[in-house]
């Protein structure tokens, strides 16, 4: 980038014009600190998309837990015990669908290398853990936050 920068010299009248080159290693500082910046950025949501994918098991072995609890009650006529279960379940499924949404979020922000902004978070081949893996999800196309 370029500067044009006017002199005044000691004659009156005299105006030179001279461009001067933008310090070139604070261009680059620059660059490294939002590289740098970029990249302390992409591992803080790694960190909170392992985190959220944690919950969302949790919360997933919680319903399950609840839905077997409402069978049995059920099966035993225990109709208050049933209502409960199933509002649990409930308030459960919401907390599911808030994880979800955050997920998207931090899908939208920091998107995996080679996905289209217009492929959204969720329908990209990124698929949410159940209570039967347990773990966070493998993306269809490796290194989903790696530096290229």
């Amino acid at each position: 980038m370029k500067v044009l920068r006017r002199s005044h010299s000691r004659r009156a009248g005299v105006v030179s014009v001279r461009l001067l080159s933008v310090n070139r290693r604070a261009a680059e500082r620059l660059q490294a600190a939002a590289a740098a910046a970029e990249t302390a950025d992409r591992s803080q949501a790694e960190y909170y998309l392992q985190l959220l994918y944690e919950r969302c098991v949790q919360i997933d072995g919680k319903i399950a837990k609840y839905q077997t609890a409402m069978e049995r009650y059920a099966s035993r006529g225990r109709i208050d015990h049933v209502r409960r279960c199933r509002r649990l379940i409930r308030i459960e499924e919401h907390d599911r669908s808030r994880l979800e949404r955050m997920i998207a979020a931090l899908y939208r922000r920091f998107p995996p290398p080679g996905m289209r902004p217009s492929q959204g978070a969720m329908g990209t081949g990124w698929s949410l853990p159940t209570a039967a893996t347990g773990r966070h999800p493998t993306p269809r196309a490796a290194g989903a936050f790696d530096q290229p």
